[in-house]
């Protein structure tokens, strides 16, 4: 079923396109998909599909590493250090919050506050006695909510005249734009993958790219946006159908516990925004995109499609995600710590 998945992910990109909507290719996507799921029950879509789409932002983003951009990383260690804390205040508040309303254990709800490194955390999950599919569907809901209003949002902060770099227009096809990024994207994450680097799908392209086009040796290209178009219909289709097989009790939870729960992530990111771009002076769009509680590829992807200091959002979801790897396994072990006292 998965041509038929990818059908109606791409009709649903393309009538989001047809409207001029922001993003429209991941929106349209992700809401037909979500939609058609709950019906067709035998929608479904490899993960390596998922993991190749990964792969082609990555060799995107890792084009944009250069020396200049390089040398401005440390004018944003307030933000990174601002962005972390707010981090940390949600997952306490969070776990607080899904543990009184869904009544589970401090491991589950641990796990289901942290918002951001949603492919850490599932694999990590997955090796643990907790509520995996209250787990889930907090993490897709918040994607969900951050995904289907931010590029709105930022939209509307950048004004209507505003050109989208992906969505509004394509430029013709060059073989090289096609035949690099795939190249690139197989030998970084085989590399990636052979040396255990954490999301190398992503990671492994973006550091291969990155590394050469400091040294380089990069051979000149530019990522097709029909490769991006494409990544964005299968990532798209991928957090739809997380939406799938879910029960009534499911869809009651979704209204009760998550979403009010996704809307607080939310609000905490236009509060946060705002005062890192009062305060630091940083763009409002900018500040929006790295505040935001949404999934690293996902984020990354808004901000290339959007063309909004792509780098600086990277870096920022990065540290995130890294920081989550080592800090999410300490608050499950004092959780389970605080439960055998």
């Amino acid at each position: 079923m998965t041509l038929l998945t990818l059908f109606i992910a791409a009709a649903g990109g393309y009538c989001f396109y047809l409207v001029k909507a922001p993003l429209p290719w991941l929106l349209g996507s992700m809401l037909l998909v979500a939609i058609s799921s709950c019906r067709l029950k035998q929608l479904a879509m490899p993960n390596s599909l998922a993991l190749s789409a990964s792969a082609i932002i990555g060799v995107s983003i890792g084009t944009l590493v250069t020396k200049d951009i390089l040398s401005t990383l440390s004018e944003y260690s307030y933000s990174i250090a601002f962005m972390l804390l707010l981090q940390f205040f949600l997952v306490g508040l969070g776990t607080w919050y899904i543990r009184f309303k869904a009544k589970t254990d401090r491991v589950s709800a641990v796990l289901a506050a942290y918002p951001g490194a949603l492919s850490q955390v599932s694999a990590m999950s997955l090796e643990l006695k907790c509520n995996h599919q209250l787990i889930a569907i907090n993490h897709t809901t918040r994607i969900f909510l951050v995904i289907s209003s931010i590029p709105f949002i930022v939209s509307f902060f950048l004004g209507v005249n505003q050109p989208i770099a992906i969505d509004n227009t394509l430029s013709p096809m060059k073989l090289e734009d096609f035949f690099f990024p795939i190249l690139l994207s197989l030998v970084g994450y085989s590399l990636a993958h052979l040396y255990r680097i954490v999301s190398p799908a992503l990671f492994g392209p973006m550091i291969l790219v990155a590394a050469l086009n400091l040294m380089g040796a990069l051979p000149k290209f530019e990522t097709s946006e029909y490769l991006l178009v494409i990544a964005q219909v299968i990532i798209g289709a991928s957090i739809g159908l997380r939406f799938k097989s879910m029960s009534q009790k499911t869809w009651g939870d979704l209204w009760k516990i998550h979403l009010p729960y996704g809307i607080t992530l939310l609000l905490s990111t236009f509060a946060g925004a705002f005062i890192v771009h009062l305060y630091l002076e940083i763009p409002i769009t900018t500040s929006l995109l790295i505040m935001a509680p949404g999934g690293l590829s996902e984020m990354i992807l808004i901000s290339y499609s959007l063309n909004i200091d792509t780098f600086v959002v990277a870096s920022h979801h990065v540290i995130r995600s890294l920081v989550g790897l080592a800090v999410i396994p300490l608050l499950i072990k004092n959780s389970r710590d605080t439960k055998q006292l």
